[in-house]
């Protein structure tokens, strides 16, 4: 109805649209959603029409539908507005159902509509000695993966996958009880976090490939600690890690085949210059090459210097480059060009041979990536943190427990003059909606100063499209998202939700009395109790 009236209003008034500038106007079209909204636009005339045939436009449109990062653009040849007409406005078909880890049962996870009803068993073995956690939903949400620990005789670790009206696809043995799962964006493969005293004090990386001939066997992929990831949605083959504190690396799956079901099935490749801040967690996979990550390396002059005892960090945007050498020209340089080539990159060579510099100069490139960073926001070293939206343009960041939100596309637009968004002056999570409209955050409730014994804590909203910021429910925080969740939230926001595929409601456990409610995220709703459970999370779609 809103858009309906805009129109009108722009019809009836004979406006010089020659005279708009055209930065104004696509400034209003961001906020559109939906795509009847922009053939509504369109038709208004010839300069609206030209305006809603933007490739961005049609982008955000697919994100708000759909999560179009699930899908591989190149497939409708970079075509956003094909992609919405093929494959999103295809997807009629909707799973819009909530998976809670209930506390009756041993742990057992179910399945159930938003209203309550219709409720499905997804793990029915559950009991004292058979439990399960880490309850995840696949992209697609045809798929929930969950790990499984059996304690009769000696323990036993498995990641389970079943469908979501509770048919169990495939079972994985792992020597490892993973803690995190984390799925890739075409629902293929499992990416998994697991602690062992046969990786010391570090963390494994592992993968499953459930299309493979072998989707039970667990692959080791990586080690570190702490270690945190995020998928390259766009494509579905690269992982940006962030681990020990400095070490950025891109993970790419092999293109051999013949390496593919082994530990080599990964490639790493090392992002030349990236000086990560020891104090944040996980990097965020932007779109295209860009990845959102904290260093404290400012560049000025050419130069990398390290900022006077490391008091601040920068949240930057990274664009990987491709390699800018490739073996076809370094066959075209002398062999004192190789070799001068090889001590600036402080290769450090043994050799003056022809062959053995090209070696190692291929060997370099194959394995490094330079990153262009441009920095977005200033914090404070000691403590931040931030997660991106959905659609990658709004960065909610915490620096000294206080909230800000940064438009990047404003952020750019007017460069040193823009300022943050302020939200509140105290948050311990926040997570973003599907349209990147709504941004929730755990804060304490009104008039309290910490944390109580009881575990109170307050969800509110905060709209990025009316700047409005409001609480909406006050709730007893389970121990299972204290415990598993919060201190790790910046990472569980890229692999979970708790807003229904429309952004319009939210799904949050009260630990009072062990309950499970739906609520709207307008100003005063009221939440609707749908079960029990200690953890929820909604459906992807």
């Amino acid at each position: 109805m809103e858009v309906d009236r805009m129109v009108i209003r722009i019809q009836q008034h004979l406006c010089p649209f020659d005279q708009i500038p055209v930065e104004m106007v696509s400034y209003i079209l961001q906020y559109i959603y939906h795509a009847e909204d922009i053939v509504r636009i369109a038709r208004v005339n010839k300069f609206f029409y030209h305006l809603t045939q933007s490739q961005e436009l049609w982008r955000r449109c697919c994100f708000a539908n759909y999560n179009s990062r699930l899908f591989r653009i190149e497939r409708w040849n970079n075509d956003w507005r094909k992609c919405y007409i093929e494959r999103v406005r295809k997807c009629a078909k909707r799973v819009n159902r909530i998976l809670v880890q209930d506390s009756v049962n041993s742990g057992s996870f179910y399945t159930v509509d938003p209203d309550g009803s219709n409720k499905i068993l997804v793990t029915k073995d559950s009991s004292r000695k058979i439990q399960y956690q880490q309850g995840t939903w696949s992209p697609l949400g045809d798929l929930i993966a969950v790990s499984k620990i059996d304690m009769e005789g000696s323990q036993k670790y498995s990641i389970t996958t079943v469908r979501n009206d509770g048919e169990v696809f495939s079972v994985s043995p792992s020597p490892y009880p993973a803690f995190f799962i984390y799925w890739s964006p075409d629902d293929t493969r499992l990416m998994l976090l697991s602690n062992s005293q046969r990786f010391g004090f570090n963390i494994g990386l592992q993968y499953i490939d459930l299309l493979s001939s072998q989707p039970e066997t667990v692959h080791l992929v990586d080690t570190g600690r702490p270690y945190f990831l995020s998928w390259c949605y766009e494509d579905g083959r690269r992982i940006v890690v962030h681990t020990e504190g400095s070490r950025l690396e891109v993970l790419r799956i092999s293109d051999n085949p013949e390496l593919f079901m082994s530990e080599k099935a990964f490639l790493k490749i090392d992002i030349d210059g990236a000086k990560t801040s020891a104090q944040f967690t996980a990097p965020f996979w932007n779109s295209g090459n860009e990845v959102v990550y904290a260093t404290t390396a400012r560049k000025r002059a050419n130069t990398e210097t390290e900022l006077p005892n490391n008091k601040e960090a920068y949240i930057v945007c990274g664009e990987l480059e491709d390699n800018v050498v490739t073996l076809e020209e370094l066959s075209k340089m002398s062999t004192s060009q190789l070799f001068a080539t090889c001590q600036e990159l402080q290769l450090n060579p043994q050799s003056d041979d022809r062959t053995y510099l090209l070696s190692i100069l291929s060997e370099y490139f194959n394995s490094h990536i330079r990153v262009k960073e441009e920095i977005i926001m200033t914090v404070d070293n000691d403590y931040f943190s931030f997660v991106v939206s959905k659609d990658g343009n709004m960065i909610a960041i915490v620096s000294n427990e206080q909230l800000f939100v940064v438009n990047k596309t404003h952020y750019r637009q007017l460069k040193g003059q823009y300022v943050p968004v302020k939200v509140t002056e105290q948050a311990f999570a926040y997570f973003w909606s599907p349209n990147s409209r709504y941004l929730l955050f755990l804060t304490l409730p009104p008039g309290q100063t910490q944390i109580n014994e009881n575990r109170e804590l307050c969800w509110s909203i905060h709209d990025t499209l009316s700047g409005e910021t409001y609480p909406l429910h006050c709730f007893r925080v389970s121990r299972e998202l204290v415990n598993n969740y919060l201190p790790f939230f910046c990472q569980y926001a890229q692999s979970l939700s708790f807003f229904s595929p429309d952004s319009q409601y939210f799904v949050y456990c009260d630990d009072t009395y062990q309950q499970v409610y739906v609520s709207s995220v307008s100003k005063g709703s009221k939440p609707v109790k749908i079960g029990t459970g200690v953890m929820a999370t909604w459906s992807p779609c």
